[in-house]
């Protein structure tokens, strides 16, 4: 996965964390919130590794 494409990724999950968090009251209960914020927030360190991988490959290329 190329730099640009994970970055544009972790423009669009951070996008979608400030709506949920922006949306919290709108969560049927506190557990659905938090398992939407978890689900989120686990892709973007996902997506966060995968980026450092990229650019360490790229260091040692």
């Amino acid at each position: 996965m190329e730099e640009d494409l994970i970055i544009k990724l972790l423009g669009r999950a951070g996008a979608r964390l400030q709506a949920i968090c922006s949306a919290r009251s709108q969560y049927k209960d506190e557990n659905t919130f938090k398992h939407a914020l978890a689900e989120c927030v686990d892709e973007i360190r996902q997506l966060w590794q995968t980026l450092e991988e990229v650019k360490r490959k790229g260091k040692n290329a």
